[in-house]
């Protein structure tokens, strides 16, 4: 019994070839400015429907190949924008992801030399934390950020 007759599984969707699958193999390949390009139509594409957790990591991906070039701040500020998407739309549903997300923000607004806005970040992480009770251990949070949220004096 099919339920999502029209939707495709992530595993089709790698299959089939898409961008990112095509930013891979040219990266693989040595071809860095072809991958950049299809991580950037990827995380265009995703971007578009919203699906901001990669099309940050498509954004981060091509950053990382781009390295010292004027080129990659401009990208790493994209994803530190994109993980900032993210952890807004999943604040209300994944407290632990949206500071997951945050920390992402802050990691990329700091490569591209955006201090004000990385420890805008930090700070909505902390105050976040605290707000529902997380305890951070040595600059991360106490729980995993894919996992359900229980705060202070949840049972289970």
């Amino acid at each position: 019994m099919v339920i999502f007759k029209n939707r495709e599984s992530w595993v089709e969707r790698i299959a089939r070839g898409g961008y990112w699958a095509k930013a891979v193999e040219a990266e693989r390949r040595g071809r860095l400015d072809e991958a950049i390009k299809f991580y950037l139509l990827d995380a265009a594409e995703n971007s578009g429907k919203g699906r901001y957790l990669y099309s940050a990591l498509s954004y981060l991906s091509a950053a990382k190949l781009a390295k010292e070039s004027k080129k990659s701040k401009g990208l790493y500020k994209l994803a530190g924008d994109h993980y900032l998407k993210y952890a807004r739309k999943v604040v209300n549903t994944s407290p632990a992801s949206a500071i997951w997300g945050l920390r992402a923000a802050a990691k990329c607004y700091i490569r591209a030399g955006l201090m004000e806005e990385a420890e805008k970040c930090l700070k909505k992480v902390s105050a976040l934390a605290e707000r529902l009770g997380l305890e951070e251990v040595e600059g991360e949070p106490a729980v995993s950020p894919f996992r359900p949220y229980k705060g202070k004096g949840s049972e289970g």
